[in-house]
């Protein structure tokens, strides 16, 4: 599982998004000396605030930031809906203990919600400027964004400089995509154009 989303990670660093993602390497231990030789997984220590950004059933935290949405919503597209990546938790964007979601409900262990989990990704996700900035189909776009740079510089939007303070805008989406739930989302061809 490891190899396969930093496999995804690489492909989404390459497209040069304001924050570069990562993942710690996940590794098992065979306790020969114990009862049972239980087998442990264990990954090195992260250092700093650790955040629970979603989770693989829909879940998004009150900081809602953009790169960990963004980076799913890539999974997803990337794969051409066969797979999601969700259940983004970490220190900054060094992350951990993913889960991924399958087209077929197959493998990537218990927390894969198959289809079911796609879908409720897509319920609770709103586009961000990551993910115009990677040229992804829209889905339910953020009224407002904030964007990375609130982030980047630890504040609040309205206490950065003048020339980093986001502009409040209205997007809206050219053209709406009907998806019957058995099929769950799909990646669609569109744009985003400012309302009028």
């Amino acid at each position: 599982i490891n190899a396969e989303y930093m496999g995804f990670a690489d492909e989404f660093n390459k497209l040069n998004p304001p924050k570069k993602i990562d993942f710690v390497e996940a590794s098992l231990i065979k306790c020969l000396e114990r009862r049972k030789q239980p087998i442990l997984a264990v990954e090195p220590f992260l250092n700093g605030k650790y955040v629970k950004h979603t989770n693989n059933f829909g879940f998004v935290s009150e900081e809602d930031r953009n790169t960990p949405q963004a980076f799913s919503h890539f999974s997803y597209c990337k794969s051409k809906g066969e797979l999601l990546i969700c259940d983004i938790q970490g220190v900054d964007d060094k992350y951990t203990d993913p889960q991924i979601h399958s087209k077929d409900g197959k493998g990537f262990g218990k927390g894969n919600m198959g289809i079911e989990g796609m879908i409720k990704f897509f319920k609770s996700h709103r586009c961000n400027s990551i993910c115009m900035m990677l040229n992804l189909p829209p889905h339910q776009p953020k009224q407002v964004d904030y964007g990375t740079v609130g982030y980047a510089h630890n504040k609040i939007p309205s206490q950065l400089p003048p020339q980093l303070q986001p502009l409040e805008r209205k997007i809206c989406v050219e053209r709406v995509v009907e998806v019957p739930v058995p099929a769950g989302p799909r990646c669609v061809n569109g744009s985003f154009k400012p309302c009028s």
